[in-house]
């Protein structure tokens, strides 16, 4: 099992945007900081440990400064998509392990998100 909080502001994962005159996609450079620091802070949490490799549970805390029914907390599933992202190939090798997702948002003075990583049994 893994399990850490990241200090930092929960990001959705924008969709990518496409250059007009190049044509190619790219994601906005918000949802690329988030992931990137997301990934130092999993890789510090991983720190001695082989990353996971069965089928896995995740469950995510997220804990935002604002009203959670606003638009400011941004998808559940936009959320989840930028942690796994993140995550890929440093807690688990593939996020197709995931096979049960909990993720609840919060909303708090200290913005920050809290991650459990277990892996699952074959009767689970």
């Amino acid at each position: 099992m893994i399990k850490f909080t990241a200090e930092i502001k929960p990001v959705p994962l924008a969709r990518p945007r496409v250059n007009t005159r190049t044509r190619q996609a790219f994601y906005p450079q918000r949802s690329k900081n988030f992931k990137k620091a997301l990934g130092i802070i999993g890789k510090v949490a991983m720190q001695g440990k082989n990353h996971l490799t069965g089928k896995l549970k995740v469950t995510i805390e997220l804990y935002k400064n604002c009203k959670i029914d606003s638009q400011q907390f941004g998808d559940v599933d936009n959320h989840q998509k930028a942690i796994f992202d993140a995550l890929n190939g440093i807690c688990f090798v593939d996020d197709r392990q995931i096979v049960k997702v909990i993720c609840n948002k919060h909303k708090d003075k200290f913005e920050r998100i809290e991650i459990k990583i277990e892996e699952v049994k074959e009767n689970d």
